[in-house]
């Protein structure tokens, strides 16, 4: 792959080493945190600026680390670009802790989404067993301030994550965790815009595509293998708790589709998705409804999918 102009701004972005000051983690764990975090964020640079792919030793990480780096270095090379990491480490808990706000810029980014944050998770003892791209910190804040009790601030915080894993699944083709996290009585909506002609012009009507979580996988395998790279984004999110079925919520964002066909071509679009996700099992929480809208055409429907347009019993 070779760099372009602004590849090669994000080089000089990536030539320095990095400072990691964590807080909110004992004393005896603190030093192992710090330094593991460093050396990945310096080994990523470091594999940037030299175009090569990113190898992070045994010591600091997970065994499947690599091959994560690896699956998002596919999609788009990136780097950090913050000189100094200072930081809470936050418990998630299954002795877990995360480390946010690691801003990094992604080489093959559309306009506007080049620079995104993203999210370290390493074990109890510090090893760093994954990282992905995170929501916003805006978008985080207004999911988590909308809470009513314990309960529902904890599944609004299962959501930023749930949400995070979802939208990487997407980019890193893994089918397998969609088919883990879509009910098998799923239903999926997607809609079409057909043309048809009224009084002389053309007008845009909106007709919908029902479903089954089996036919949504099976065309989604199809497009997986067909192609190159696809990179999503998410913004404007939004989380609403079900007022008589509590343990439903709903999520509505706006979608950024971008993908690059192994034949050649690419092909981008950007929708409304709205989810409804059931958290009866919060080891295992699971999507119901699946909708899919034109941005473009949204004033031609009828408003963006909520949960008053579905019979939950």
């Amino acid at each position: 792959m070779g760099f372009t102009a602004a590849g090669q701004k994000y080089t000089n972005m990536a030539g320095h080493s990095t400072r990691v000051v964590l807080n909110g983690i004992s004393d005896s764990r603190k030093k192992t945190f710090e330094q593991n975090t460093k050396l990945f964020l310096d080994d990523i640079n470091k594999a940037y600026r030299s175009n090569t792919q990113p190898v992070i030793p045994s010591t600091i990480a997970g065994n499947n680390m690599n091959e994560t780096i690896g699956n998002l270095w596919a999609v788009s090379r990136f780097c950090s670009v913050r000189t100094e990491i200072i930081e809470n480490v936050l418990a998630t808990g299954k002795e877990n802790f995360e480390i946010r706000n690691l801003q990094i810029v992604l080489e093959e980014a559309e306009p506007g989404y080049e620079q995104q944050d993203a999210v370290l998770l390493l074990d109890s003892s510090g090893r760093i067993v994954d990282f992905k791209i995170a929501l916003g910190y805006h978008s985080i804040s207004t999911i988590l301030k909308e809470n009513v009790n314990v309960t529902d601030l904890r599944r609004r915080e299962m959501i930023i994550n749930f949400v995070e894993n979802f939208r990487t699944a997407y980019n890193l083709k893994n089918i397998d965790f969609l088919d883990k996290v879509f009910s098998d009585k799923a239903l999926i909506i997607t809609g079409k815009v057909l043309q048809k002609t009224k009084d002389g012009e053309f007008q845009p009507v909106i007709e919908y595509r029902h479903q089954t979580k089996a036919e949504y996988l099976g065309n989604l395998k199809v497009l997986f293998a067909k192609a190159k790279m696809i990179s999503i984004n998410f913004d404007s999110i939004s989380v609403v708790r079900h007022p008589k079925q509590t343990d439903l919520y709903g999520v509505t964002l706006t979608q950024s589709w971008n993908s690059q066909m192994l034949a050649g071509g690419s092909y981008h679009d950007v929708g409304y998705i709205f989810l409804i996700i059931d958290f009866k099992n919060e080891e295992s929480p699971k999507i119901w409804v699946r909708t899919w809208q034109d941005k473009k055409y949204i004033e031609y429907d009828h408003g963006v999918f909520n949960f008053n347009y579905f019979n939950i019993n």
